[in-house]
């Protein structure tokens, strides 16, 4: 237990220090003290032997003072990441998936697990190596950073303990996800409504729609709208009605043919079918048109016989027409149904040689024909009136009628109508016989045109009607007519007493000399004057006495019967009475 180097005084000078042994007589000096063993110490000088076990959380490789020796490298405390059990001669390092920040650990079992959400792969860690990697997760004791993959239904972040479930409306079927973004939304139709689904948990009600990542198989904020049905399984979005069908209430499975004389567009609303167009059940936007010649001003129907035919005087030329496209052209008479503003055809109803028109026949309507008119808006034609006349087809207004000519009704060509003798026609003459010449007037060449053709009837004689084409007759005995006489007796031109008139005069007669006419409206004279007297002309009796008209027959003169002058007595004789 003891050395003696040279010199030493006494046996017990120089003890082998703490540390350190001495089991044998004759050490010389300090050096040949042995140190302690590993896994023991010596804690006192002049040791012969060593006995003492190193503390547990302590080792002791050699020359240990003490059983909690502070020694440095020979002999310390257990460091961190390291655990020391009694009579340790080494730190035992904390293994693979442990970790260990506080000394003097005695025993494996205060190693550490790695913290869950680390790993640790080294032996002799302090703290765990990292954070588990992304996809990965790390309950603890973990080694590596990828210790367990992520599973179906869970994503892990970097650092994750334990798998994170998939929220509620979503899904993962594969693994490794290292994130929430990763998880699938639950597709539509479908719900997700538990966390950590492997796949989603069912189909979406019917009279329901599951929008991508939904959690409720149906909630009032998914009912199938109004225009859209939701049979089982129905998402992201509700169906929308096809353009033939609708469905007028929410949460419906399927929709309804659209009903006759409404239509049905993607919305899956009906509506009302438009004027000019028929809507048979199950229409959409393939709206029937009204065809030509036809047209509807009232919504809804349904078939193609409630499309009006165009009304009289109208045409219809286009299809699905709300209201006529206006009046038949002047020219053209349109009856019914008629598709044209100029129809050409009188009584058409074959399909016409033009593609414009599709092969559709025209209505009742045509052409105004010859002798007839047809204004803007005819419904059939109409007869020119009498004075006019129409000689080619197509006329909305009839020709008047020119003079010498007459224009009968429907009057085709004027030239068949010559005004005739006993007349005058002046331009739209209506008839034969509307402008005669008047009593007292003839006409015996045709064609004439003004009342100046009527020639006066001639003096002597009498033209009593009109429209003649010769005088009459002669003018009555008694009576004259001087021209333009309408009757054989004019009132105011009878002959007076001392004239006469036979028949055809024209003017009165003066009495013959020799003669009286003694009274008026004769025709002849009435006789010859009376003897004893003269009549000179225009005597009114057989005995004038007025010395104008006659006389009695004077001195010297004899006077018989019929003396126009007063015969002298010959030579030789005398008469004084």
């Amino acid at each position: 237990g003891y050395y003696c180097p040279a010199g030493t005084r006494y046996s017990n000078e120089f003890p082998c220090p703490s540390g350190t042994f001495g089991n044998e007589t004759g050490l010389q000096n300090e050096a040949n003290c042995t140190e302690c063993p590993c896994g023991y110490y010596c804690d006192q000088p002049a040791q012969t032997t060593y006995s003492k076990i190193c503390n547990a959380g302590y080792y002791c490789r050699s020359g240990a003072a003490s059983g909690t020796p502070l020694q440095g490298y020979e002999a310390d405390e257990c460091p961190a990441g390291y655990y020391c059990p009694m009579q340790s001669c080494e730190p035992q390092s904390c293994p693979i998936g442990t970790f260990s920040s506080s000394t003097r650990l005695t025993d494996i079992t205060e190693c550490l697990n790695c913290t869950a959400g680390y790993y640790c792969g080294n032996q002799s860690l302090i703290a765990p190596s990292g954070e588990c990697d992304a996809g990965y997760y790390c309950p603890g004791s973990a080694t590596t950073p990828d210790f367990i993959v992520c599973p179906e239904g869970h994503y892990c972040t970097e650092g994750t303990a334990n798998p994170i479930k998939c929220p509620v409306g979503t899904y993962s079927n594969i693994t490794g996800l290292k994130n929430d973004t990763e998880c699938f939304p639950c597709p539509g139709g479908w719900y997700c409504e538990t966390e950590g689904l492997l796949e989603p948990t069912g189909r979406c009600d019917p009279g329901y729609y599951c929008p991508i990542g939904s959690v409720w198989s149906g909630t009032p904020a998914t009912v199938c709208p109004v225009g859209h049905y939701c049979p089982e399984g129905t998402g992201p979005d509700p169906i929308p009605c096809k353009n033939n069908s609708y469905v007028n209430h929410t949460q419906a499975t399927e929709c309804y043919l659209c009903p006759q004389g409404y239509y049905c567009v993607a919305s899956g609303q009906n509506a009302i079918c438009p004027m000019g167009y028929y809507c048979p059940a199950g229409t959409g936007l393939d709206w029937q048109a009204c065809p030509r010649g036809t047209y509807s001003d009232q919504e809804g129907n349904y078939e193609e016989a409630q499309c009006k035919p165009c009304p009289e005087g109208k045409y219809c030329d286009g299809e699905h027409l709300a209201a006529p496209s206006g009046d038949c052209a002047a020219g053209h008479w349109c009856n019914s149904g008629v598709d044209r503003e100029f129809p050409n055809g009188i009584n058409q109803t074959a399909p016409l040689n033009n593609s414009c028109y599709d092969d559709r026949a025209v209505g009742y309507g045509g052409i105004c024909p010859v002798g007839h008119y047809c204004p803007t808006g005819s419904v059939n034609p109409e007869p020119c009136p009498n004075g006019t006349y129409a000689n080619v087809e197509g006329l909305g207004l009839c020709i008047i009628c020119p003079k010498g000519y007459y224009c009968p009704s429907g009057a085709v060509n004027y030239t068949d109508y010559d005004c005739p003798s006993g007349h005058y026609c002046p331009d739209g003459t209506e008839a034969w016989n509307q402008y005669p010449c008047a009593a007292g007037k003839y006409n015996n060449i045709t064609q004439r045109t003004k009342v100046e053709d009527c020639l006066d009837c001639p003096g002597g004689q009498y033209c009593e009607q009109t429209g003649l084409t010769t005088p009459t007759g002669l003018c009555k005995a008694g009576y004259y007519c001087t021209g333009g006489s309408a009757t054989d007796q004019p009132p105011t031109a009878y002959c007076v007493a001392g004239e006469y008139c036979p028949e055809g005069s024209h003017i009165q007669t003066p009495c013959d000399p020799g003669w009286y006419c003694a009274t008026d409206y004769l025709g002849a004279m009435s006789g010859q004057c009376f003897g004893g007297y003269y009549c000179t002309s225009s005597a009114t009796m057989p005995n004038p006495n007025d010395g104008t008209t006659g006389d009695i027959c004077p001195h010297g003169a004899f006077c018989p019967n019929g003396t126009a002058a007063p015969q002298l007595c010959q030579a030789g004789y005398y008469l004084n009475s």
